[in-house]
């Protein structure tokens, strides 16, 4: 890993735990447990931190945009999207990061190293956010129901989120151009809208996307797996709204007309090809 990190501060790239058994067990090895929302933590200082959550005590303002925070520590990589530095700079190609941890994800893609290990199936990830998430694949657990809808969650953040669907509450606002968001975590990938910056990176060839399921697209192109299919036909695509807009054709609707003959298609790709027809006829 030496190299890696244009800083003179060394620091680990993975954690103390990557197995799927510590993370299973992590509250028997956190004791220091958030009685409101059961959360368990490994220090008392980090506990002590997250009640300011619940007590919604934020002493750390912004005096650029007045957003405040819990942490001191939040409020200054807050402040960086207003003074765009970034601070964390990749030894290997000279790639500048906002916040350290986008740095250490970027750094994998160097080093193709995948140290989270799932202990049911053997597959490996990059990050232990990662595993957790494939991890509930093998619990099938989801203890957490909308009282609206009745559908379920693997987590209660998850449901919390949902439950604003139905309210269409949208508490997290961007404090550049004063967009609204019902998630929290769809905040974040927009401010980095303003910032420019492109977290997630292809392990193959390198490119950057500012959100994980844009990633997840591009990633295809190199597979050349087509997991969406037409029940009707059985036709294969890539993505999602390529099978969205064939699964048109399949319908009666035809939206798009033509103002020369007034022939009507399904698709606008169809209506534009046909037009090519009419230019042929009048050079």
């Amino acid at each position: 890993m030496e190299g890696y990190f244009s800083s003179s501060e060394e620091f680990s790239l993975s954690d103390d735990s990557n197995s799927t058994s510590d993370l299973l067990t992590s509250a028997t090895a956190n004791p220091h447990k958030c009685e409101i929302c059961h959360e368990v933590f490994m220090h008392a200082n980090c506990l002590n931190a997250h009640l300011l959550i619940h007590s919604n005590g934020k002493p750390h303002q912004c005096e650029i945009c007045g957003k405040a925070f819990s942490r001191k520590d939040s409020l200054m990589t807050h402040l960086r999207l207003h003074t765009n530095e970034k601070p964390f700079e990749c030894g290997e190609c000279s790639r500048a990061f906002s916040e350290r941890a986008y740095l250490k994800r970027h750094i994998y893609t160097h080093t193709k190293e995948k140290p989270y290990q799932c202990e049911l199936c053997d597959k490996k990830y990059s990050h232990r956010s990662s595993l957790k998430t494939h991890l509930l694949i093998h619990t099938k657990e989801k203890p957490y129901v909308c009282e609206v809808c009745d559908k379920a969650f693997a987590h209660k953040g998850s449901l919390r989120s949902h439950n604003r669907i139905h309210t269409n509450e949208k508490p997290y606002e961007c404090n550049i151009c004063g967009k609204v968001f019902a998630v929290r975590h769809v905040l974040k990938t927009h401010e980095w809208i303003h910032s420019k910056e492109r977290p997630y990176t292809c392990d193959v060839c390198g490119k950057g996307f500012s959100q994980a399921g844009n990633l997840k697209s591009h990633l295809v192109t190199h597979t050349n797996e087509k997991p969406y299919e037409c029940k009707e036909c059985g036709k294969r695509f890539s993505r999602a709204r390529y099978l969205k807009e064939h699964l048109k054709t399949h319908s009666r609707n035809k939206p798009y007309i033509c103002e020369e003959c007034g022939k009507a298609f399904s698709v606008k790709p169809s209506l534009k090809r046909h037009l090519l027809t009419h230019l042929n006829k009048n050079p």
